[in-house]
């Protein structure tokens, strides 16, 4: 069938003219379906181009922001977004590198002891590791750092009375961030390197440990200077002193946090609590 461009009714193939108007066709249906393969080719090149365009942006952006953090500017409202994504999904996988090590080898070794000792054949399965265990991390850290975003951003907006819009806030707050990312990747590739295979001669591998600590140390200063940065260098007139602005932020964020990770500790020391109970019941 071919579809009039002029009313919109289907003809047959083959036809010339619209039956329903007379508007001359443009030919055949394979002609019609090859024209519309080659727009959607065409379409979908364009989209790759602007991806393309964007992703160098970024690049230039990236790369300006480390040199000079306050000195960058931040005209594309998605950038200070995509780097605190990123910077979110790393942070969870150092978490996960560590943390994955440690659970994977305790089911290992409850259902050793399980199984040698226990008078059921019941297993522990229930403590999450491997993807589900990222999930979980990643959350975290996406909840911990949004709660630094908004208090950061209302600061901004209310308290130094700066008109600055959500985007802006996180591309600055991005811009004075970046160089987590870099901290993040060699943190990563340290701890693969070090990370024991077995944790039972552990004290004969604390270098990946050290790593662990020092990476997060300097995650957890670049992230505060940025913070806190973010808040000081404004255009905006408060009445009350800046400094105070952003000290109020950080006990505004210290309350918050206290309220969130309180919650998720509770959920957790529960889910650990009933698989202990577990782990007792098999060996009983």
């Amino acid at each position: 069938m071919i579809k009039c461009p002029n009313c919109g009714a289907e003809n047959k193939a083959g036809v010339k003219f619209c039956t329903k108007c007379g508007t001359q066709l443009s030919g055949d249906a394979s002609a019609t379906t090859t024209n519309n393969a080659t727009q959607a080719s065409q379409q979908a090149s364009e989209r790759i181009q602007v991806l393309k365009k964007h992703s160098r942006n970024y690049f230039q952006w990236f790369t300006k922001s480390l040199k000079g953090p306050s000195m960058v500017v931040n005209d594309n409202k998605y950038f200070g977004l995509v780097t605190l994504l990123l910077n979110s999904a790393l942070v969870a996988y150092i978490f996960h590198i560590l943390g994955n090590k440690i659970l994977v080898t305790f089911v290992e070794a409850a259902n050793e002891l399980i199984n040698t000792f226990g008078r059921s054949s019941s297993s522990v399965s229930a403590i999450p590791t491997g993807f589900s265990l990222y999930i979980r991390l990643l959350l975290i850290v996406l909840i911990y750092n949004a709660i630094f975003a908004l208090v950061g951003f209302s600061s901004r907006k209310y308290l130094v009375g700066d008109n600055i819009s959500l985007s802006g806030y996180l591309n600055q707050l991005g811009s004075y961030s970046n160089a987590m990312l870099i901290v993040d990747i060699i943190s990563i590739i340290l701890l693969w390197v070090t990370l024991p295979t077995d944790l039972s001669a552990i004290e004969n591998h604390y270098g990946f440990i050290y790593i662990f600590i020092f990476a997060l140390s300097v995650l957890t200063l670049i992230w505060s200077i940025a913070f806190i940065g973010s808040i000081l260098i404004s255009d905006g007139k408060s009445k009350m002193d800046k400094i105070y602005v952003a000290a109020l932020a950080q006990i505004i964020v210290g309350i918050v946090l206290f309220i969130v990770l309180k919650g998720v500790y509770s959920s957790v020391a529960a889910n650990y609590s009933s698989i202990g109970t577990s782990v007792v019941q098999g060996l009983i």
